[in-house]
């Protein structure tokens, strides 16, 4: 076989190890940021939350996606730390937020080897009730994909975390290969259609298929569906007529 090689690609491996080495810099000097995606009702346009996605401002190479920076992160041990940096930081924009009269849940994703960490629980709530922020204004989205790793062991987990109010999605529905194995296992708040299945949407009846079966599947699972990526009218228009009313 055989592969292009390109010098900007985030797996040139030149420059995986010097994101490596700079990746203390980047927690230590808060240089890792949140952007926040809104989630709609899609009748009216009504924001009823958003998402957190990390952003890493790095000194020379500028503004990072996670593409180049949570798999180091993940293979690298700073996982944990990395998984509270990122709660605390949605955190404390919430109760800037709340200080303003804006009342926005904020979701954040977390990998499952997040929940490795038996005190980020604890963590969590510390961090919520100093900074005067209810749980359930707080949503914890995992990787379909990578909540297979280990599904006894997440769902205990996660379990905790829905009993102390704080809710639960599982993020790009649709791209792992058991959803059905174990979707029922885990008692979530909210499914996450990936945004692969909802573009071009509007012209392959495969897609709407695929989403229509999703929305079916939530209802009695007592789960509020989300389409991801929308970028149409048109997209909106289908997910309103199959029962999808957040986007």
């Amino acid at each position: 076989g055989w592969s292009m090689f390109s010098e900007v690609s985030p797996n040139n491996g030149q420059q995986r190890l010097k994101l490596r080495a700079d990746l203390d810099n980047a927690l230590s000097q808060k240089q890792i940021k949140l952007y926040y995606q809104p989630k709609v009702m899609l009748q009216n346009g009504q924001v009823i939350g958003v998402e957190a996605l990390a952003r890493w401002y790095h000194p020379t190479d500028g503004l990072l996606s996670p593409a180049y920076f949570v798999d180091l992160i993940e293979q690298g041990g700073s996982v944990q730390e990395f998984g509270r940096y990122i709660i605390l930081a949605a955190i404390e924009q919430m109760a800037v937020w709340h200080q303003q009269g804006i009342l926005t849940p904020v979701a954040i994703n977390l990998s499952p080897f997040n929940l490795l960490d038996p005190e980020l629980l604890s963590f969590t709530l510390t961090s919520l009730e100093r900074h005067k922020v209810a749980p359930g204004q707080l949503e914890i989205e995992l990787i379909e994909s990578a909540t297979s790793v280990n599904i006894d062991y997440i769902a205990s987990k996660l379990t905790d975390f829905r009993n102390a109010g704080i809710k639960l999605a599982i993020d790009d529905f649709g791209t792992g290969m058991s959803s059905l194995s174990y979707l029922s296992n885990l008692n979530v708040n909210h499914i996450k259609i990936d945004r692969a299945f909802i573009d071009n949407l509007e012209h392959d009846p495969k897609k709407r298929a695929i989403v229509s079966t999703a929305i079916a599947l939530a209802e009695p699972l007592n789960c509020q569906v989300i389409a991801e990526g929308i970028e149409t009218k048109a997209q909106v228009d289908i997910l309103i007529k199959m029962g999808c009313f957040c986007g």
